[in-house]
């Protein structure tokens, strides 16, 4: 234990106090901890979210703080099986649990299907499907979800993933057409890359992806769902 309180430049007694929850780390003293302990940088904000949720002083910085800590355990196990995710392709699922977490408003079939502008039929499929998956739990004291399937990336070749993604394409030239500038943001850019970097790119394009929905999918005044669709395509072809 001492050895362990020198490592984290603590005294025996703090860390023994923290151990047994009597006493919280406070926000700075947590990222020297978690910098002590060399733990990733993912790690260490999660780490820090943990701290903040159960110790911070303000009631809305622990709630911000336990948004972000339960919004990053849900991404961690956003990757489901193919075979699991042919099941709950249809956009409509991911926006579902969106939905259910957004707002207990939203609890109801009628509620899902209005917000979403789907048939009662389609919303109470739907929800049937997430249930038998354990995505989302029905019980007397509301909705909730369980790791919610809020990214859809393309790691694996699947008919499953492409029609998902041909939805969501849908979706967007739909609001083309029907929502307003202020309401949505479309834009393009053309540019050449070497094709050595394709894959450096296609990371820091997942990176600027989360550091998007860290930035504003974690607040408490969250009010709407949205849809973030990325496309990076190859334009030109290899000529002799």
């Amino acid at each position: 234990m001492r050895a362990f309180a020198r490592d984290l430049n603590l005294s025996p007694s703090t860390l023994s106090e923290i151990l047994n929850e009597k006493v919280g780390l406070s926000p700075l003293k947590g990222k020297e901890v978690a910098r002590r302990l060399k733990l990733p940088s993912a790690h260490s904000d999660h780490f820090c979210d943990l701290l903040a949720a159960k110790s911070s002083r303000s009631a809305s910085q622990r709630k911000e703080a336990q948004i972000r800590a339960t919004a990053r355990l849900r991404s961690t196990n956003a990757h489901q099986s193919i075979e699991k995710f042919k099941l709950i392709s249809d956009w409509q699922h991911n926006a579902i649990l969106e939905l259910v977490d957004l707002n207990p408003k939203y609890h109801s079939l009628e509620a899902i299907s209005k917000a979403l502008g789907i048939t009662k039929k389609l919303a109470r499929e739907s929800v049937e499907r997430l249930s038998q998956l354990g995505e989302l739990t029905i019980g007397v004291e509301g909705w909730k979800t369980a790791s919610a399937v809020t990214f859809v990336g393309e790691q694996i070749p699947s008919e499953a993933i492409r029609s998902y993604h041909v939805q969501i394409l849908k979706k967007a030239l739909e609001a083309l057409q029907t929502q307003s500038v202020d309401e949505r943001e479309f834009q393009s850019s053309f540019f050449a890359i070497d094709t050595a970097d394709l894959k450096s790119l296609k990371e820091d394009i997942s990176k600027m992806r989360r550091e998007i929905m860290k930035k504003y999918g974690h607040k408490p005044t969250k009010n709407k769902v949205y849809s973030l669709s990325l496309q990076l395509i190859r334009l030109s072809e290899e000529i002799s």
